[in-house]
């Protein structure tokens, strides 16, 4: 097994348990478990989105075994979500059809000029994936009383430092208005930021089953930080209400440690001007 799979099992353990050598256990369970499995099974495409699947439920029951409460509930969620629509973003396939890009560059209004690298765009038609399952509670867990020792005056006691959590990426979609010129079309604006990683690739999902727009930022322009930002614009077939989605990959300079945040809005189409 390769590393990049080791340190996607070992990222989603850590979230859960938050403790450094129990996220090393887990991560070793799965490679484990993932040799045995491919072993048999040859070209499995599915690898990655197993391994995170696989690293979340070992954690899980880590924690039910030593009668933990399961703090991390929400964030081991949330990793789920992201890393399993990291899998999805990732792969080529599904519905084709015309894909409408704009320049890597956008104009708001207001806002802010961000710092930006030039962008290439491709066809990719992204796979959404719903979350991999809405994480269990512990059943009848029972509270853990601490007991408590009296120290002499004369003794210091010092709480072991808990290592630090890496900086989350995060990931911003808005409806942009007015459009530039075409009222039969939807714009929106895309940024994306890790202030850990680099941001290699954001894609935007239409939500009305048509292909994905995409936008690939090369690591030869790689740096730690960086705010991407885009423009796009797409034509609905029918009037309604449409949800969008954004995924934002970013990964360290050499290609290694990929994670992904998320974020989406809901729009009307054909689209007004904002109320007032």
């Amino acid at each position: 097994m390769g590393d990049p799979l080791r340190e996607d099992a070992f990222d989603v353990a850590y979230d859960v348990l938050g403790d450094v050598g129990e996220a090393e256990d887990c991560a070793n369970v799965v490679m484990a478990r993932a040799g045995r499995r491919w072993g048999t099974v040859e070209d499995d495409p599915d690898r990655e989105a197993w391994v995170v699947s696989e690293a979340a439920t070992v954690a899980m029951a880590k924690i039910r075994k030593s009668g933990r409460q399961l703090v991390a509930l929400g964030t081991a969620a949330t990793v789920l979500f992201v890393l399993a629509a990291a899998v999805a973003v990732a792969r080529n396939g599904g519905t084709t059809g015309a894909v409408q890009t704009a320049a890597a560059s956008p104009t708001v209004a207001g806002a802010e000029q961000p710092t930006t690298t030039e962008a290439s765009t491709s066809t990719t038609v992204v796979l959404v994936q719903p979350p991999l399952g809405t994480l269990p509670a512990p059943a009848n867990t029972p509270m853990t009383t601490a007991t408590v020792r009296r120290v002499s005056p004369t003794t210091t006691v010092v709480a072991p430092a808990r290592p630090k959590a890496p900086a989350e990426a995060n990931a911003t979609l808005a409806q942009v208005w007015p459009p530039n010129g075409d009222p039969a079309r939807l714009y929106v604006s895309a940024r994306g930021r890790d202030p850990a990683s680099y941001v290699s690739q954001m894609a935007i999902d239409w939500g009305d089953g048509t292909a994905a727009t995409n936008f690939d930022y090369p690591l030869a322009s790689c740096q730690t930080g960086v705010l991407q930002a885009a423009n796009a614009n797409h034509a609905y077939a029918a009037p309604g209400t449409y949800t969008l989605q954004l995924f934002v990959t970013s990964v360290a300079c050499d290609g290694t440690g990929a994670r992904l945040a998320a974020v989406q809005t809901t729009v009307a189409y054909p689209s007004s001007p904002p109320a007032g």
